[in-house]
């Protein structure tokens, strides 16, 4: 397995997001959020951008953010792990490098690059 991270050092959000890559060629995004969301908020995307196009996106358009990950009463989330059935590590469109970025209409709430943990490779 490849672990990649995202850091904290967002606009609003605090948190932590690990990507693992299977060798049965699947990507498991796990991660927690300890601050930056509202209660029942929906108008969200997250989304993996390189060179300003998106590359990936976590919450497809249409979905709840509640089928995603569950946001407490004080902005935090539960911890969540989504699991993508294709390689986002080491195949296009390679998320290293890119950046993970959380929106709400017309406000950043995280903008981080994914970075490689050392020693993983």
């Amino acid at each position: 397995m490849y672990p990649i991270a995202y850091f904290n050092t967002p606009d609003t959000a605090t948190g932590l997001i690990l990507f693992w890559e299977t060798s049965s060629g699947i990507t498991i995004i796990h991660g927690q959020f300890s601050r930056g969301f509202k209660d029942s908020e929906e108008d969200i995307s997250i989304k993996i951008y390189r060179d300003n196009e998106v590359i990936f996106d976590i919450k497809p358009r249409g979905e709840s953010l509640d089928n995603l990950f569950k946001i407490r009463p004080n902005g935090s989330t539960d911890s969540f792990v989504f699991v993508v059935p294709k390689r986002l590590i080491r195949e296009e469109p390679k998320i290293i490098g890119a950046y993970l970025v959380i929106e709400r209409k017309d406000d950043l709430i995280a903008k981080d690059p994914i970075i490689l943990l050392e020693g993983y490779v």
